[in-house]
């Protein structure tokens, strides 16, 4: 018979009751298996076990069936075995328990070599689910059917089992929450005609979406709050009025540091404004040392994100380059050789096939497909938490991105305080000064408050872009 991937076969099923006694266990043989027995005999049950420990989620259990504590299952992924465990409770959403190997191998190990994973995906801790992983081992796309949900093996399981309960007429397991879009993907990739571009651009699509109309709501209640207080929202004409400022202000310098060259007897107390000169100094030094170490930190920050961006490419390019040399082995794996490769003679058959065709040498149990599985199982845990680190960083470096231009505005205040403090003061002024420091002092006020108003506006389209 030909083997066509992806292929999942159920080779054994042993379940264990809370004191460790078996309760079941039985082989299951090529071809189609029938459980008999009599009424109430425990049919329905055996078949509710397989679809449970196969990755559906069931929880309805018989008085006897609770008598069980942990369900084992063997089944071929491809052509490599995997043994599946799962521990039953009335509880729904139960992890499982993956060991990349065969039954006998499995129960002779009591932790080495066991992976648990949960029944969804955690978003928290980016830890994918048994389904994301028993879907890479059979080659399956990261399927999504519903914009919050992914597609599980629950529901890949409803399309091929069908308990008592569900209506006589449903093609599929009956189930609570359930979609039109999630149905189809079902059907299509069982039938072998998924499009995973298209499914990918729907879900994409909506999620998009309802990123967008949300925040959508948020900018425009900033925006209403900015607009009932009478205030600019556009970055652009901030920056022209806090630029028209700046020139105001320089021209009040000028004035008054003409008017004050101007004025010959000037009584200016020289401790009071050597200590308020030492101040500004200060300032500006510390505000500079900040806005240097922003710098190397947006600086480091970048090249941590090519340096990130690099390594999740190499984890890709490893992934790719184990499901090829899997490829090549599940494609080589039934090529026999009929002639020696040194001199052509024909060979003699062997016994069986666990001696090897050229030296008749029994071959050793051969785990490398198994291997590779658990790596690739390893390696997508890695760019799954390669990319999450990876957003992280780039959210912190936009956010000092959009801290800088504020802090350097900062600094051209302070540095304008100083040039001011160095000027002569005059100590009696006259009206037409008072009204000018006044002026002087509105535009560095309206500055301030415009510079915050900026560094908001900034935040709010760099998070909206």
């Amino acid at each position: 018979m030909i083997q066509y991937n992806p292929f999942l076969k159920l080779n054994r099923l042993s379940i264990f009751t809370h004191d460790g006694k078996s309760a079941y266990d039985e082989k299951i043989h090529d071809g189609v298996n029938i459980i008999r027995g009599h009424n109430s005999s425990g049919k329905s049950t055996i078949g509710n076990f397989i679809f449970y420990v196969l990755g559906g989620d069931f929880k309805k259990w018989t008085k006897a069936s609770l008598a069980c504590n942990d369900v084992y299952a063997e089944i071929f992924v491809n052509t490599e075995p995997i043994t599946l465990k799962r521990t039953v409770s009335t509880s729904g959403n139960q992890p499982m328990s993956i060991f990349w190997g065969t039954y006998e191998e499995a129960i002779k190990s009591a932790s080495e070599g066991w992976q648990i994973f949960p029944y969804r995906r955690s978003e928290k801790s980016n830890k994918k689910s048994f389904s994301n992983a028993l879907f890479l081992s059979l080659g399956f796309p990261e399927l999504r059917g519903d914009v919050d949900s992914n597609i599980t093996m629950h529901q890949i399981l409803r399309l091929l089992y069908v308990d008592q309960k569900s209506l006589t007429l449903d093609l599929l397991m009956t189930d609570t929450f359930d979609s039109a879009i999630t149905r189809k993907t079902i059907a299509d990739l069982l039938f072998g005609v998924y499009d995973d571009s298209l499914y990918s651009d729907k879900i994409e699509l909506r999620e998009s979406e309802k990123d967008f109309d949300v925040k959508k709501k948020q900018f425009e209640g900033i925006e209403q709050i900015f607009k009932s207080s009478d205030t600019e929202t556009n970055p652009q004409v901030i920056n022209a009025l806090i630029e028209e400022n700046y020139n105001q202000l320089n021209s009040i310098d000028a004035y008054l540091k003409k008017i004050y060259n101007e004025e010959e007897d000037v009584d200016v107390n020289d401790e009071e404004k050597e200590l308020k000169i030492v101040t500004i100094k200060t300032q500006i030094l510390a505000t500079r040392q900040s806005l240097s170490v922003l710098q190397s930190n947006i600086n480091q920050y970048e090249f941590e994100l090519i340096d990130s961006a690099d390594f999740i490419k190499s984890l890709e390019k490893r992934a790719v380059a184990l499901s090829d040399s899997l490829l090549t082995r599940e494609t080589f794996v039934d090529i026999k050789m009929n002639h020696c490769s040194n001199c052509l003679s024909q060979l003699e058959p062997v016994l069986d096939d666990n001696h090897c065709e050229l030296c008749k040498q029994q071959l050793p149990e051969d785990k490398g497909s198994s291997q590779i599985k658990r790596m690739q199982q390893e390696i997508d845990n890695q760019i799954r938490e390669s990319k999450k680190l990876y957003i992280e960083k780039e959210h912190t470096s936009l956010e000092q991105k959009s801290s800088f231009p504020a802090l350097e505005q900062k600094v051209r205040g302070l540095q304008r305080e100083l040039n001011e403090a160095l000027s002569n003061v005059k100590t009696e002024r006259n009206q037409e000064l008072d009204s000018l420091l006044i002026k002087k002092g509105e535009l560095g006020s309206k500055n301030d408050y415009l510079i915050k108003q900026l560094k908001a506006l900034l935040k709010i389209h760099k998070k909206n872009s």
